[in-house]
């Protein structure tokens, strides 16, 4: 069952990426906030047809604002990063961002972590170091650095508000939780889709609807799966597990399809990431 359940999240996972990099392709990088809102929406539906005996309880809506804040966050500046630079490296440091909530299980939850555990982190933090070196076909600028780390920040404080959130409910509240916080999610977007990318709406539009619903389907899939993982496994176990898994997927994804060469130094980054699924699996 717990394999079954990562599987499904990392390959979510890739297909958004590749989902995100096929629609800057097509539009230049422009109408990020028109991606935001379609995936957003992908989202929220996923989650209205998949809920059932909703109990929504004011005490989530802290819980959710600070979600969706974190989500908008990853979401526009994630696109941004992965128009700005590389697939690969987006997608690397990005969902490697769930070492936030790993540190947080051990540091504040006092989550049990064995010798394997602190080395496979230890590996994870090497390979996002070495990995941030310009190479032939992916430069690193730094305008790609500050938005992969807005991403990075935003995308790991959504785990860390969904373990708060499911521990002060004892489990409870997980989809009402996605619900609110989508929806908050939708109307921002939409306000800043309004402002800035209506000259050229259609085209954005046109462009992206299919691959924003299908990337916020597989968003949503990612997101239900890893509540139902923490709570079967502690998230010390989980995050790592996701981050690492993800580090060998896009790897393959941006090297088959996209032609994305690495330097050794790179290289180097992403077999100190393959080494550490294995310790962290031990």
């Amino acid at each position: 069952m717990n394999s079954l359940l990562l599987i499904t999240t990392l390959l979510s996972l890739t297909l958004q990426s590749v989902l995100r990099k096929q629609y800057t392709v097509r539009t230049g990088g422009n109408g990020v906030y028109t991606y935001t809102v379609l995936s957003g929406i992908g989202t929220l539906i996923f989650f209205l047809v998949t809920s059932k005996d909703l109990n929504f309880q004011p005490g989530i809506l802290p819980y959710a604002v600070w979600f969706a804040a974190s989500y908008i966050l990853a979401g526009i500046f994630g696109l941004k990063a992965t128009a700005e630079g590389s697939l690969s490296l987006t997608s690397l440091i990005v969902n490697c961002a769930l070492i936030i909530p790993t540190l947080y299980g051990l540091i504040f939850l006092k989550e049990p972590g064995s010798i394997f555990l602190y080395i496979g982190i230890a590996f994870l933090f090497v390979a996002m170091i070495l990995v941030n070196k310009t190479s032939e076909t992916m430069p690193v600028t730094w305008k790609w650095l500050l938005y992969v780390t807005i991403a990075f920040a935003g995308n790991g404080m959504c785990s860390v508000s969904q373990k708060i959130q499911q521990d002060a409910f004892e489990g409870a509240g997980k989809n009402e939780l996605m619900i609110i916080a989508l929806g908050i999610v939708v109307v921002v977007n939409a306000a800043l889709m309004i402002a800035t990318d209506r000259k050229q709406l259609g085209v954005f539009l046109k462009s992206g609807w299919a691959n924003g619903l299908l990337a916020g389907s597989a968003n949503g899939v990612v997101n239900l799966f890893v509540m139902i993982m923490l709570g079967l496994m502690p998230a010390s176990v989980v995050f790592p597990l996701i981050s690492g898994g993800s580090i060998v997927l896009t790897y393959a994804v941006s090297r088959v399809f996209y032609k994305e060469k690495l330097s050794l130094r790179q290289t180097v980054g992403f077999l100190f990431g393959i080494l550490s699924i294995v310790l962290l699996n031990l």
